[in-house]
Formats: structure tokens, sequence, C-alpha cells
């Protein structure tokens, strides 16, 4: 999922940024998977961790497995091929909801030491996942945006003058 500021009018009611998430392809894989399994669909997609969700089309997220759960199985002496998700996964992972800021999202990341948040809307069902890497994007932006509004009023002011 990919996610941008909410309109300008969110903005101001809340003053604080706000993230929407734009539908996109969920990549997540069943419990009863095997840790080989999600390794393969991790490498396909190149991402860090897989959303462990059952395929019951209401996106009920189970829990999160990451490629740090996997080497550490594996490191243990477990056979890949043969350990099932739903032994190794993080069950009940921390999560934000759509509504969130960004600022509390990254607090909640902080305080639970964790660099992905799955995101819930109002029902509970998963929607998106919520990354550092989107926080970094998202308040680069949010600078660069303000440095250009130093820049204009430093232009107006000279050529009024």
């Amino acid at each position: 999922m990919k996610a941008k500021f909410t309109s300008p009018q969110s903005e101001r009611r809340s003053h604080r940024p706000h993230l929407e998430w734009e539908k996109s392809e969920i990549i997540s894989i069943d419990p009863e998977a095997t840790l080989c399994e999600a390794a393969q669909l991790m490498k396909e997609y190149q991402i860090g961790d897989v959303l462990v969700m059952h395929d019951d089309g209401h996106g009920s997220l189970l829990g999160i497995l990451t490629d740090r759960d996997i080497a550490m199985c594996i490191a243990d002496g477990a056979n890949p091929d043969r350990v099932r998700i739903s032994r190794v996964m993080s069950r009940s992972p921390v999560t934000a909801r759509a509504e969130d800021d960004v600022f509390t999202m990254i607090s909640l990341m902080k305080r639970s030491g964790v660099t992905r948040l799955p995101i819930l809307d109002r029902r509970g069902r998963f929607i998106g996942v919520a990354t550092a890497k989107n926080m970094i994007e998202i308040l680069t932006g949010a600078l660069f945006d303000l440095t250009q509004i130093g820049e204009t009023q430093h232009d107006n002011e000279w050529q009024k003058h």
C-alpha cells in the first residue's frame, strides 16, 4: 500500500499530517504455509516481512512474519520446509488505525521497537502497512515544502524593493 498526505482540508482540521491509503496488492500468506514458502514470497516481492492472514476475504490479520523471524528459527536448527508460519509468527502485532496521524504512528513505532505497522480500518480490517521509510519520505517532503515557502517569501520580499 502506498501512503500519501490527506487533503489540506482534513489537515487544517487536525493540524497534524495524516496518511490516506491507496489500494494496492496485499502480500499475505496463510498461517499453515511453511517458512520456506514465506521466504520465497519475500524474495519474489523484495520485502522483509509478510502479513499472516487467512484467505477468507475479510482481511483478518492474524500476525506478521519477518525475515528475522525466519533467520532466528533456522539458526536454532529448524528445517524451514517443515516449520509452519503459525509456530513462528508474531501474533497480534502492534497496529495503527487508518485515522492515526504520522506522529502517532512514529511514536507507536518507537515505543514498540518496530519499523512496520499494519494499518486497520474502523472495522479492524487490514488496509495497509506504514513503514519507517514511509514516515521518512512524508516528513522529508513536508520539510522540502516548508523550505519552498521560505524561498517564495524571500523572493516576494526582494520583488517589493
